[in-house]
């Protein structure tokens, strides 16, 4: 007879799942984020210089949160540049 862990029972492909302070932030930060989306869903008027034009406030905060998202990530990663030789 074998016998299995917790880890290796069907369903479960050996991966446990732990609720850390990091992932319960990321979690909390997503909440409010949706919250502040779906509740902003009024047109809104944007003037970037000589550009202008309107968009509902919901896709503004969506493109505001992807564009932190892309910075957050892409900032350590270009500061650790290319190893040298």
């Amino acid at each position: 007879m074998s016998q299995t862990r917790p880890a290796d029972t069907p369903g479960s492909f050996g991966v446990r799942f732990r609720w850390t302070p990091k992932l319960i932030a990321w979690l909390v930060l997503l909440l409010v984020s949706l919250i502040l989306i779906f509740q902003n869903w009024d047109l809104v008027d944007i003037n970037v210089l000589f550009w202008g034009f309107t968009a509902r406030l919901a896709w503004v905060l969506v493109t505001a949160f992807l564009a932190g998202a892309l910075l957050g990530w892409a900032v350590p990663w270009l500061r650790r540049g290319v190893r040298r030789r």
